[in-house]
């Protein structure tokens, strides 16, 4: 059988541990001022040997040392032990293949060793105590090549090639067929385990997925070293470059929340920023790689790269194991190739580094801390660190820091701290200060606070801003959008960027940011001969902008305000402006808003979805909360996906038949159904409407959801038993598949 050349060094991970015991003994201790009875008692020592850190596979021609702990009598002991090998069973080639003074096991042949220590008495023979009793522990090593073995749960169409420089595996073409999932199963990479800080690159062969399936991928995972063996795995999504995590912490997904500050999400798994294929289907030839390091208070950080760029990191707590066996790959509905390029031992000991400086302020002005700061690192995840400010006014009060800006309030000197980590959990820190001035005597005063300092390419947000003079409102002279970090070298872009959005009769308009290209822009205000300025940092990542995160969907027809959001130019079956976040949890809720100009290019609907849950945390289920229309002003009301319910539209009032469950009540009388056709639904397609959905719980548990257009009652649903108890949410997102709408003064109390 060929051997497979060797990557880098050898990781050892522990599959096995045995527990065996070597005595010796010794007699009790006395003080021998006190009279001696007639008998003394003589303790044996009790040894306990364990492997638990020997690999019980390794790969051919690499070594590993073999360096079991001893105990006595329940404390650590080093005694004298003699290593005996056997290969197959039969043979020994302990002098062939172990050297006893740095206790490494160098095989160069594949095969079963079967490893035996045996403790040995000062005279270096074998220790034997009272009944004739030795000790000795074995534990048996696989030696092979590395390739691919298939897992109880392995699928069909899969071939394993053992003939080349490398072992590969391919997934054939029946996983790009149909729409149904087809899965490969899991599939181990033999003789690969790890321990410690350790690096994995696979090799990606002519990837190709099912357009057909909805979720086409490669799972990439390991199996931690404890008494359940949970699996924990990396998702790399083929048909759109993302990718997301399972990490296992109690009985489902870890706290990952520390990674929400660089940009990942929670929706059923962690899920990372981005697409390492800029959201394209992932074809063709390609690698990518999983480092884990652990940091010296027993943290660990997984580092991901794509193409040997890197792509982020995930910081997991102490949800893992040192020792890790099982390494596997699993393919759904894709096709492809692969094989492991590299591998081996990782490290980095050394700190980044931070330079801060700024130039003078003044209370009127906001401070970005993140454009002052200078952060290098020998890594490659160096771009990548986060950093953390502290800031404390002159007084010595620390100031609230948002979004690495704030807004001096006072002026004098304040002490600015940077503290960052890299990947490997080495920490660096800065400290210096800033200078705060009062502003140029003016009369006027500009009121900015309110305009978000942050932005997102290829989508609106709305301005917020106004002036006063000696009290009374005033207009501004101008309104500019500049690109640029100062008004010396900002070049103004205002014909691109910056528009007036109005409702149909007018009552609402509002100004609009709709930056195109990331970078530094100037929100400029000008009133007579005084000018004042706000920076918007636009980005092409996510961010929380108003209050709310923006989530994995299209943006360009979609502005975000203040509880305001404005729909336009959705196209048919188009899902626009996906946000929402998470929130403080509420029960018994109650969620409302205003809709103006509301119009559907195609049967669709407004859609919210919550994660409905009980009070005390646990888990009820996803559900969507929705106004439903079609085109031609063939407006229908609210629409719902609940739990132990479905889909439901209310549409047509005529749900009457079990009024224990749901029943559409007259407007005058809660208690009787009524009927009204959908015709009559067109008004609200005319001016601003609204909308209200009302959650509440009876003595028995049972929950009623009540909804209301106009403050007037549309549909009383008392929702099964299925549902009872459940009447809370942390969570809500919302946006539009083929809806235009100005959504105002949405809430949730």
């Amino acid at each position: 059988m060929k051997r497979f050349f060797k990557r880098l060094s050898t990781l050892l991970v522990p599959l096995l541990v045995i527990s065996l015991s070597a005595c010796r003994t010794k007699s009790s201790s006395r003080d021998v001022s006190q009279p001696v009875s007639e008998t003394s008692t003589v303790v044996e020592d009790y040894y306990t040997i364990n492997v638990s850190s020997i690999a019980t596979e390794m790969l051919v021609d690499t070594e590993m040392v073999l360096n079991p702990t001893f105990t006595n009598l329940g404390e650590p002991a080093t005694p004298n032990y003699k290593v005996e090998i056997l290969q197959e069973g039969t043979t020994d080639v302990t002098a062939a293949v172990y050297t006893a003074a740095t206790k490494k096991f160098a095989p160069t042949e594949v095969g079963v060793y079967e490893v035996t220590f045996t403790v040995l008495n000062d005279e270096g023979e074998v220790l034997v105590v009272s009944g004739g009793t030795s000790f000795s522990a074995k534990v048996t090593i696989n030696v092979v090549i590395q390739s691919f073995e298939p897992l109880a749960s392995a699928g069909p169409d899969v071939s394993i090639d053992e003939s080349g420089e490398v072992a590969t595996i391919t997934f054939g073409d029946s996983y790009l067929e149909g729409n149904k999932m087809i899965t490969s199963g899991q599939y181990k990479v033999t003789g690969l385990t790890f321990q410690g800080n350790y690096s994995i690159t696979y090799k990606l062969g002519n990837v190709r997925h099912s357009e057909a399936y909805h979720d086409p991928a490669f799972y990439l995972g390991w199996t931690r070293n404890t008494i359940d063996a949970q699996d924990d795995c990396f998702k790399l999504s083929t048909g759109d470059g993302t990718v997301a995590t399972w990490i296992w912490g109690g009985t489902g997904l870890a706290d990952l929340s520390s990674n929400l500050d660089h940009g990942w999400f929670h929706n059923v798994w962690f899920n990372a920023p981005g697409s390492v294929s800029d959201n394209q289907p992932i074809a063709g030839d390609h690698y990518i790689t999983f480092e884990r390091f652990i940091s010296e208070d027993g943290k660990a950080t997984y580092g991901i790269k794509y193409d040997n760029v890197a792509f982020n990191f995930l910081e997991i707590g102490k949800n893992f194991t040192d020792l890790l066996s099982n390494v596997w790959i699993e393919a759904h509905n894709t096709s492809a190739t692969l094989s492991v390029a590299g591998y081996g031992v990782v490290s980095d000991t050394i700190s980044p580094e931070v330079v801060l400086s700024y130039p003078e302020y003044t209370t009127e002005d906001t401070i970005h801390l993140r454009g002052g700061a200078t952060i290098t690192d020998n890594g490659d995840y160096g771009h990548l660190i986060v950093p953390y400010f502290t800031v404390l006014d002159p007084e010595g009060e620390e100031v609230v820091v948002t979004q690495n800006s704030f807004e001096p309030t006072m002026v004098g000197d304040y002490e600015v701290t940077c503290n960052v980590k890299d990947i490997a959990g080495n920490t660096a820190s800065a400290t210096t200060t800033i200078t705060v001035t009062e502003p140029e005597v003016t009369l006027y005063v500009f009121d900015l606070d309110n305009t978000t300092p942050v932005a997102r390419t290829n989508s609106g947000v709305i301005l917020y801003y106004g002036v006063t003079l000696e009290g009374e409102p005033v207009a501004v002279d101008s309104v500019q959008i500049l690109k640029g970090d100062t008004l010396e070298t900002a070049v103004d872009v205002t014909a691109e960027t910056y528009e007036i959005v109005e409702s149909v009769d007018k009552s609402l308009a509002y100004e609009v940011f709709t930056p195109k290209e990331a970078g530094m822009y100037l929100l400029k205000l000008t009133v007579g001969d005084t000018v004042r300025t706000k920076q918007i940092n636009v980005t092409d990542s996510c961010e929380q902008v108003y209050g709310q995160k923006y989530w994995e969907s299209a943006y360009e027809n979609f502005i975000m305000g203040r509880e305001t959001y404005i729909y336009r130019n959705v196209g048919g079956g188009k899902t626009v402006g996906k946000v929402g976040n998470d929130f403080t949890r509420k029960t018994n809720w109650t969620i409302s808003f205003e809709i103006t100009d509301l119009k559907y290019a195609a049967q669709g609907k407004f859609m919210i979805t919550i994660g409905a849950g009980k009070a005390d945390g646990g888990w009820g289920g996803w559900e969507d909360l929705a106004v439903g229309g079609n085109v031609n002003d063939d407006l229908w009301g609210f629409e719902t996906c609940t739990v132990g319910v479905g889909w439901q539209t209310y549409q047509w009032r005529s749900n009457w038949q079990d009024k224990t469950t749901e029943f559409m009540p007259d407007p005058e009388d809660p208690t009787v159904g009524c009927g009204r056709p959908a015709s009559a639904y067109t008004q609200y397609g005319t001016g601003t409407h609204s909308y209200k959905i009302v959650c509440s719980t009876d003595s028995e548990g049972a929950v009623t959801y009540s909804f209301f257009i106009d403050d007037m009652p549309e549909a009383v649903h008392r929702l099964p038993a299925a549902h009872n108890e459940i009447n809370s949410t942390d969570f809500m997102q919302f946006s539009s598949n083929s809806m235009n709408g100005i959504i105002t003064n949405f809430k949730i109390v």
